[in-house]
């Protein structure tokens, strides 16, 4: 083999080897739930699903987020949630119920996953009487706004149910909010992105015999020059 063989067939293969890395390895997705009722009443949960962290925001009682039970001590409201028996709470006076009402009381709900997600839902219920409840919006990386749900009840524990589907996987985070009414929540779902796990020997495999190829290759131009 001549030299300016060799040299094609190495950048052939280097073409190759670099065409391997560049495309990802199949990228599957697994639906996580988080659901109150999977933890004791009282539970602070702001980090107790992996995948994402909750927190409070507004008013003076900190971002803890707890599971809560509607109808309990904590909590006695006719309102009930939309699975189960618990909510997403916070510390304030009105555990379990989000308003802007009360200033001691927590305003708005933020959930920050650690990988961008494609998929994002959450019951948004209403505690009182109907009309607009929360408005939910969805936020890429940088802050921006992606999409924004209004969620808008017809009556006392009647469910909306906040939910953004996008081609791509960009949602940062969502933020819950309300300026006048009050609003309770519940079973939050996301997307979560996993490696197919079927892909990854199958490109570790392809990467090695590239690299056998160019060794090979490198060695026959080396003895033919």
């Amino acid at each position: 083999m001549s030299g300016s063989s060799a040299r094609r067939n190495w950048h052939i293969v280097a073409v190759s080897l670099f065409a391997a890395v560049a495309i990802p390895a199949h990228v599957g997705a697994t639906l996580i739930t988080v659901e109150p009722d999977d933890f004791p009443d009282g539970t602070q949960i702001n980090t107790a699903v992996a995948g994402v962290t909750l927190s409070a925001s507004g008013g003076t009682v900190g971002t803890a987020i707890f599971a809560r039970t509607f109808g309990g001590p904590c909590c006695p409201y006719a309102v009930q949630a939309s699975t189960g028996i618990r909510g997403f709470g916070h510390a304030g006076t009105n555990n379990i119920v989000w308003k802007a009402s009360h200033p001691r009381d927590p305003s708005g709900f933020r959930a920050d996953f650690d990988v961008s997600t494609d998929f994002v839902a959450i019951d948004v219920i209403q505690p009182s009487t109907s009309g607009v409840i929360a408005t939910v919006t969805a936020f890429d990386i940088f802050g921006l706004e992606l999409d924004s749900f209004v969620a808008i009840g017809t009556g006392m524990s009647s469910v909306a149910v906040a939910s953004f589907s996008r081609i791509a996987p960009d949602i940062a985070y969502i933020l819950i909010s309300t300026n006048a009414s009050d609003f309770s929540l519940d079973n939050l779902r996301f997307n979560a992105a996993v490696p197919e796990p079927s892909a990854l020997p199958g490109l570790s495999v392809l990467l090695l015999g590239f690299v056998r190829l160019a060794a090979r290759l490198r060695r026959r131009g080396s003895a033919s020059s």
